[in-house]
Parts: structure tokens; C-alpha cells; sequence
């Protein structure tokens, strides 16, 4: 988490992918590599790494966080059919929480 706090994203990616790799917390790395990716901006990959970690864990306590940045990546590739299934996501996390 040092590499993400300092906002190292780069490195910190590259770590939190092969954490994912050696199944440490799979669900909670491809999350985090998925952020450091969204924060980068490269919102493809990032929304490949959401996807692998909700694949992995459908709820968690970041979940909120991940389908709003999901939304969000989408929303950025002006892809709306999946920005909206992903709020619409989002709204039903947040009215069980």
C-alpha cells in the first residue's frame, strides 16, 4: 500500500499484479492494481482489473468504491450502456449497505 499511498502508481501496479499472481488476497490486488490503473487514467486496464476482482469477490468492503470507478471508467471511454449498468449497480450496493 506504500506505492499507493506515495502515489507511485506505476510501481505499485506492477506489485499489486503479481500479488494477484500468487493468489495473496487475489480479489483485494486485482482491486488495487485496477485503482492504480484508474488513477493513471488508463481506465481500459483498470476496468479489467474491477472486473477480475468482482469476478473473484462479489462483495467486499471497497465494493461501492469499485463499481463507482467502474461507472466512472466507462463513463470516461463515453461507453454509457455500461456506465449506466455499473450506477445502476452502484445505487442497489449502496441501498443494502
Amino acid at each position: 500500500m506504500g506505492l499507493f499511498t506515495e502515489q507511485e502508481y506505476k510501481k505499485a501496479l506492477e506489485r499489486f499484479i503479481w500479488l494477484a499472481q500468487i493468489k495473496y488476497r487475489p480479489a483485494f490486488s486485482s482491486y488495487m492494481a485496477g485503482q492504480c490503473a484508474y488513477k493513471e487514467k488508463h481506465y481500459q486496464e483498470a476496468i479489467k482489473f474491477y472486473q477480475q476482482s468482482l469476478a473473484i469477490k462479489k462483495q467486499a468492503s471497497y465494493t461501492a468504491i469499485l463499481l463507482e470507478n467502474l461507472a466512472n471508467a466507462y463513463k470516461a471511454l463515453k461507453d454509457e450502456k455500461h456506465y449506466a449498468h455499473y450506477r445502476h449497480l452502484l445505487e442497489q450496493q449502496r441501498a443494502r449497505d
